[in-house]
C-alpha cells in the first residue's frame, strides 16, 4: 500500500512536470508578444 502510494505519486510528477514546462513557455511568448506590442504603441502618435 505504501509503495503504491510512492508510484501514484511519481505518475503525477511525470504528468505534471511536462504541462509546467509547457505553460511556461506559453507564458514566455505571451510576454515577448506583450513587449512588441508596447514598443511598436511606444513608436506611434497619438499614444
Amino acid at each position: 500500500m505504501f509503495d503504491k502510494g510512492i508510484c501514484e505519486k511519481s505518475s503525477v510528477k511525470l504528468t505534471l512536470v511536462p504541462f509546467v514546462s509547457w505553460k511556461l513557455e506559453v507564458l514566455q511568448q505571451h510576454s515577448r508578444f506583450f513587449k512588441q506590442i508596447i514598443q511598436y504603441s511606444n513608436i506611434t502618435p497619438g499614444s
